[in-house]
């Protein structure tokens, strides 16, 4: 009876542990290792199933490859929306900064002007105040690649035009640097009030 009691609570942790079993026995058995590299490598060959066996394997969803480039990161960086929910489901930090580029996945995702990733992360609450090792702030380097349409939805997100890089220069003073009049408009509408 104590035996049986004990089962039925513990019976959802058992099935998991079983699961992370399977899952790191199946990925040994083909000589695949569970480890942040081998996801990076095995997404950028787009083999999704993989790389779900690896997180299903109790791989930390906050680990790092060997270049210090956080899982959410990767899949960032690969386009992966599927891998990228997969990821914050399992509760991955959204605002982990790499140790290459100083990026965080939402800065990944304007780099990339992937609009759709920016979303996600943004909605799920992804930080718009880090600076990159570099110096630019997220605003600066949507403005650097001159993507009208995520400038808008960083503005729109809070996201302020006027935190300047490490060359003094802010997201507004670069839209009008390169004479972007698109970007311009959208940085006065903007405007703080003072």
């Amino acid at each position: 009876n104590e035996l049986f009691n004990w089962l039925e609570k513990n019976i959802e942790n058992l099935k998991s542990e079983s699961l992370k079993r399977a899952n790191k026995n199946s990925l040994l058995e083909q000589g695949i290792s569970c480890s942040a590299d081998s996801f990076e490598f095995y997404l950028e060959k787009e083999k999704t199933g993989i790389c779900k066996s690896i997180l299903n394997s109790g791989i930390d969803v906050n680990s790092k490859t060997l270049q210090g480039v956080p899982l959410l990161c990767v899949a960032t960086r690969n386009d992966s929306k599927e891998m990228l929910e997969l990821l914050l489901e399992k509760g991955a930090d959204i605002n982990e900064v790499s140790e290459d580029r100083g990026y965080s996945p939402v800065m990944d995702a304007v780099w990339r002007k992937n609009y759709e990733i920016a979303k996600l992360l943004i909605d799920h609450g992804a930080d718009l105040s880090t600076m990159s090792s570099d110096g630019q702030s997220i605003l600066v380097l949507a403005v650097g690649n001159g993507n009208s349409k995520i400038v808008k939805l960083l503005l729109n997100s809070g996201a302020d035009p006027d935190v300047k890089d490490s060359m003094g220069m802010s997201a507004r003073g670069y839209a009008s640097l390169f004479k972007n009049e698109e970007l311009m408009k959208l940085m006065e509408k903007s405007k703080k009030n003072v």
